[in-house]
């Protein structure tokens, strides 16, 4: 699984009790999961030989507000 990004966007009736016309909180993952029958090898590496370094796993958190 190379990209997920999972968010939720607030009601906008809950919002305008606090001033706010748009707030989304999210969270975008990246390299999170390899599935393959060869756990000690990705297939997209290094032209498929496997010979380097696995891509890093991110993840980022954050929120949108909109005034």
């Amino acid at each position: 699984m190379k990209t997920l990004e999972l968010g939720y966007s607030f009601p906008k009736l809950q919002l305008q009790k606090l001033h706010l016309s748009v707030a989304r909180i999210y969270a975008v993952g990246q390299n999170l999961f390899v599935w393959d029958k060869l756990k000690i090898w990705d297939p997209e590496l290094a032209n498929g030989n496997g010979m380097a370094y696995p891509p890093a796993r991110t993840v980022t958190v954050g929120l949108n507000i909109t005034l």
